[in-house]
């Protein structure tokens, strides 16, 4: 859980959302890191990858 969480806050979410990434198994880190990569910042992200609904990009 420690080291899904730094990499998250390595990608550029803050200490919270990381956390709740972090804890978040069923949401694949990958999938976190490409969107920040893809320039989503982290509060959008974070909407994205817990609504349910999966982007697409």
């Amino acid at each position: 859980m420690e080291l899904r969480r730094a990499s998250l806050e390595r990608a550029g979410y803050d200490p919270t959302t990381a956390r709740i990434l972090a804890e978040r198994i069923d949401v694949p880190l990958q999938d976190a890191l490409a969107l920040r990569r893809a320039g989503f910042p982290p509060e959008v992200a974070l909407a994205m990858l817990t609504s349910g609904d999966r982007p697409v990009f």
